[in-house]
């Protein structure tokens, strides 16, 4: 159980420093990382959007 906790963390951390770095909180209508984090009902469309990120931009030739 720890070692999944561990590695949840490291994924959410990986995928918001992701959505700051590439600013996918713009995607999603906010101004700043932190106005988009504190959105309860964004945490699902945050992991999306920095996903599509990940798989997307980061690979992008």
């Amino acid at each position: 159980m720890v070692r999944k906790i561990s590695r949840a963390s490291s994924f959410l951390f990986e995928n918001v420093v992701l959505l700051v770095a590439k600013k996918g909180y713009l995607v999603l209508g906010f101004n700043k990382p932190q106005d988009c984090l504190r959105k309860k009902n964004q945490s699902s469309k945050i992991l999306t959007v920095a996903d599509f990120y990940k798989q997307r931009i980061l690979t992008w030739p």
